[in-house]
């Protein structure tokens, strides 16, 4: 159950797809400060996209307490990883299933997601997407957290995006650093999010943008519906609209922003 409240607590505030989150290891969360002094938390991974490299994620401090956790609690089995590499080397076998054993444990030893697999003889090693979408299902059972049906909520991996995008619209524009440097782009505008020169595919999680910006627009339907379709007078009306005004960048083309 930590193991799985963990995953749940980087998946929700990091936005990142499973595979990326089952990528990280001991010592994955790095520190920085911006120009203006903004204390910032990397989280460093994988991201697997037309083949696979380095990726770095900014993310807000809860979740670094939760790999400061998973390293805790992965430690035993991380140290049984490593004796077992020093067993395998000792061993010196030309048998190939030994030899792409040794292969798989020394690229995984030091993973943070780690469960024996029962199935077969209780080796250690990444867990699978699938055992995620298992463990989630059964926490939802455990803490009796149900559906409209009255049974447990069938939590799945690729939910949290969605979440992740929605308490981001949400939060209006949400933080512009943290957007310029989650999603990979070069400019601060939402209208670069959309130029196909001001995203490099490959870094960018587009996927996810297409979830946020749809959740934004659904919520400034919703704001906007609510303003109309009311009778009341808008409080502070002429100061609201200044004050956004003064906020939102403008330009005449594109070039411009």
């Amino acid at each position: 159950l930590l193991k799985t409240a963990c995953y749940i607590v980087i998946a929700m505030f990091s936005g990142i797809r499973d595979s990326e989150l089952l990528s990280l290891g001991a010592s994955c969360i790095s520190k920085s400060r911006t120009r203006d002094g903004v204390d910032t938390r990397w989280l460093h991974g994988t991201i697997y996209k037309t083949g696979h490299r380095p990726k770095k994620w900014l993310v807000p401090p809860i979740v670094e307490s939760a790999i400061q956790v998973m390293e805790r609690f992965s430690a035993p089995m991380r140290d049984a990883l490593a004796s077992e590499v020093g067993e395998l080397i000792e061993l010196g076998s030309n048998d190939p299933s030994a030899i792409k054993r040794l292969h798989k444990v020394r690229s995984q030893m030091n993973k943070l997601f780690l469960a024996p697999d029962s199935k077969r003889g209780n080796i250690i090693s990444v867990m699978s997407g699938a055992t995620a979408g298992h463990l989630l299902k059964g926490f939802c059972d455990r803490f009796g957290i149900l559906g409209d049906n009255g049974k447990p909520w069938p939590l799945s991996p690729h939910q949290f995006r969605r979440t992740f995008a929605f308490n981001y619209a949400k939060s209006q524009m949400g933080d512009l650093l943290y957007l310029q440097e989650h999603f990979g782009h070069h400019g601060l505008d939402m209208t670069l999010l959309y130029a196909s020169d001001g995203v490099d595919d490959y870094e960018s999680d587009t996927e996810l943008l297409g979830l946020i910006a749809k959740e934004k627009h659904e919520r400034q339907v919703e704001i906007l519906r609510g303003v109309v379709e009311s009778d009341a007078p808008l409080a502070a009306g002429d100061q609201w609209i200044g004050d956004w005004r003064r906020k939102i960048r403008t330009a005449k083309n594109k070039d411009e922003l």
